[in-house]
């Protein structure tokens, strides 16, 4: 976390909070809140910060950017992530409404007979909401069946 680095560059400098509030102007109860991650800085005082400690934002949010690093997707997934953020509303509904189908077909119970949550999506153009279907698990590959044979005739 921020706070944490806050303090690790301070200690490296061989700084105390009192010192470093000097150089900052920031009070010291407010860099102690910093550091145990109570408060987080302003932009102001992150740049006053920056400064005192002589590092660059990178090495403050280090931490908070490995969390959200992108380099644990696959290639193929940042593609479709890409793609996805392309859609306008109705293409992101009809896709998060096909992972949900996809996603309960994949963790429904083996004891139980599965089913399927299905969602007809309404057209943007015809005003209708979303409806949901469920479907057993072999109604579910039934209607995949049908769906290639339409596809296959194009």
């Amino acid at each position: 976390m921020i706070g944490d680095k806050i303090r690790q560059r301070r200690l490296e400098l061989g700084l105390t909070q009192i010192q470093l509030s000097e150089k900052t102007d920031i009070k010291k109860n407010t860099i102690s809140n910093y550091e145990n991650n109570i408060t987080s800085p302003s932009e102001e005082n992150l740049i006053r910060l920056i400064n005192a400690l002589k590092c660059d934002a990178n090495f403050l949010f280090e931490d908070e950017m490995n969390i959200i690093k992108t380099d644990r997707f696959s290639f193929n997934e940042k593609t479709l992530i890409k793609k996805y953020r392309t859609l306008d509303k109705y293409g992101k509904q009809a896709i998060d409404y096909l992972l949900d189908v996809e996603y309960n077909r994949c963790t429904v119970s083996e004891k139980k007979e599965k089913t399927v949550k299905m969602f007809k999506v309404a057209r943007s153009s015809d005003g209708e909401k979303p409806q949901t279907v469920e479907l057993t698990q072999d109604e579910y590959e039934r209607l995949l069946k049908a769906v290639e044979m339409d596809d296959n005739e194009f």
